[in-house]
């Protein structure tokens, strides 16, 4: 019972903070409950929470690790000092050690993301005590917020539609699903309007992608990611030793076939394709002027040395559903980023 008075309440108080104000009006860790079930974003971080209270049943971090995870959720904060860090934290009603069981409970998912979940409502209380640190610690906040924001400022376009009741019926079902239903007050009547309004904020964002991503707008993203978005089929051979990966080269270069040299040196042939953006930087420059056959190397990436053998540069193509999706996440990041500025005010307990 003392669990419940404590952590519960505890979950209350973060529902009812503000997060961010946009569209004239601020928003509440509650609203973006209802958020994150429209975008999935609050199941995963459930099911994450879950994962993550099982796997640290069977491991124990390291110390360092955990402490080294402590460090990064801080400085990627700016919180420097340690009277800076607990001010941020009692802000948010969380403990130092909150934030470092949602640090283990990250690296034991980390260790054995196969495991079986615990049972949320089973474990009813540790979850709810849990939630609060995982909703932060895990960015999940910050994840529903940025779709509230862009779905709300979509909406102030005039491209929202109103949802049936079967929709709003069927978003409800969901969120009554949720852990952190069992932390929501409010009364039907509230809980539809919600709904409705994010449904409809929904529907304003995508029919404003729908229009901005048209195929000239695609085509010229894509013109202007011509050479970053090159991709390229490759075979490569990795080794320790500088000496194997410059055999490898010249055997390469003699016109010697990967499946020869695989045999010959004993070093695995591993295939990939990649874009040039995402291409080591040891290689990058190189590669960007590669034509089929070329080879590349030996180049020093971190403790390896790598050869590699260019089968194939492929040009961006619209057509491509992936490269079309891929431009259009572009095109819509760039058109929401002009729109959020000076619209939106961070409350900082995300």
């Amino acid at each position: 019972m003392g669990s419940q008075q404590r952590e519960e309440p505890a979950f209350r108080m973060l529902l009812a903070a503000p997060i961010v104000r946009v569209a004239g009006r601020d928003w509440t860790a509650r609203d973006l409950v209802t958020a994150g079930v429209l975008s999935g974003r609050w199941a995963q971080l459930e099911d994450e929470l879950a994962l993550g209270l099982a796997a640290r049943r069977d491991w124990e971090p390291p110390a360092d690790a955990v402490e080294a995870g402590l460090r990064e959720f801080r400085y990627a904060r700016r919180l420097v000092s340690a009277a800076e860090f607990s001010s941020w934290m009692r802000e948010r009603g969380l403990t130092q050690g909150e934030i470092r069981a949602a640090v283990r409970r990250r690296l034991a998912r980390e260790r054995n993301p196969d495991c079986r979940p615990a049972d949320l409502r089973a474990e009813r209380d540790a979850a709810l005590a849990a939630l609060p640190a995982e909703a932060v610690y895990s960015g999940a906040l910050r994840d529903c917020s940025e779709w509230l924001i862009d779905g709300l400022l979509c909406l102030e376009l005039g491209a929202g539609q109103e949802p049936t009741d079967a929709e709003i019926d069927a978003v409800l079902a969901r969120e009554r699903g949720l852990l952190a239903a069992n932390a929501i007050e409010g009364s039907e009547e509230e809980r539809r309007a919600r709904v409705s309004l994010l449904l409809s904020a929904e529907a304003a964002y995508e029919a404003h992608k729908a229009e901005a991503c048209s195929p000239g707008a695609i085509a010229a993203h894509l013109r202007r990611h011509a050479l970053d978005w090159m991709r390229f089929d490759v075979i490569s051979f990795s080794s320790r030793d500088t000496g194997p990966a410059a055999e490898v080269a010249a055997l390469l270069k003699e016109g010697a076939s990967p499946e020869q040299i695989a045999q010959l040196s004993g070093l695995p042939a591993e295939t990939a394709a990649l874009r040039l953006e995402e291409a080591p930087e040891a290689v990058h420059g190189q590669l960007a002027g590669a034509d089929p056959g070329a080879v590349l190397g030996p180049l020093a990436d971190h403790e390896m040395h790598r050869t590699w053998l260019v089968q194939s540069r492929i040009t961006p193509d619209p057509s491509d559903p992936d490269t079309a999706a891929r431009a259009c996440a572009g095109i819509i990041e760039e058109d929401m980023s002009k729109r959020r500025a000076g619209e939106v005010r961070w409350f900082e307990r995300d």
